[in-house]
């Protein structure tokens, strides 16, 4: 499955994405829940299928990695203890992995 040629998708530029937080925003007025889903799954498709540049020195380009690394601080600058970031990694894996099954 992940060698099979490129068909119906294409990579979404990192510049689009002003373009779909201004849209989401629109959408969010319109208080349409079947909007709002198509929208958030189009700025997740976005994010995800972008090669986001390494990060370089302190600086954390991707922002799913970026979520990641400050979801781990506790309030005193200290990092959580791996048990309690476990889940957040694995619910990340699962959002993934449904954004991309259902574009499938």
């Amino acid at each position: 499955m992940l060698l099979r040629e490129k068909k119906n998708y294409t990579l979404v530029a990192e510049a689009e994405m002003p373009r779909l937080m201004q849209k989401m925003h629109k959408v969010l007025k319109s208080q349409r829940s079947d909007l709002i889903a198509i929208q958030i799954f189009n700025i997740l498709m976005a994010l995800w299928t972008v090669k986001w540049p390494p990060s370089v020195g302190k600086c954390l380009v991707d922002p799913t990695i970026c979520h990641l690394a400050l979801s781990m601080l506790e309030s005193e600058r200290s990092f959580k203890h791996p048990k309690h970031v476990t889940g957040l990694i694995a619910k990340k894996e699962y959002c993934l992995r449904l954004v991309f099954a259902l574009k499938i």
